[in-house]
């Protein structure tokens, strides 16, 4: 079983990777949690090849300590 790994960036707004398999995927809501983290994918991100069970990486940002993480980026390991 792979491994998840999440690293948080201190800057404004924060920066965040975190690397794990998707355990939820909702693409009409673009949601998404990986290692019990909610995600929120931003709506000009490709998101093929995200599915429950799929390792990946994913980076972006959150604006502030209360708002959600929101997805920039991914890549599939």
């Amino acid at each position: 079983m792979a491994r998840s790994f999440t690293s948080v960036i201190a800057s404004t707004p924060a920066q965040f990777l975190i690397t794990g398999s998707v355990a939820a995927w909702d693409p009409a809501r673009r949601r998404l949690k990986i290692d019990g983290r909610r995600l929120w994918v931003a709506p000009a991100v490709a998101v093929a090849g995200v599915a429950d069970g799929v390792l990946v990486t994913a980076s972006g940002h959150q604006d502030r300590p209360s708002a959600r993480w929101i997805v920039t980026g991914f890549a599939f390991d």
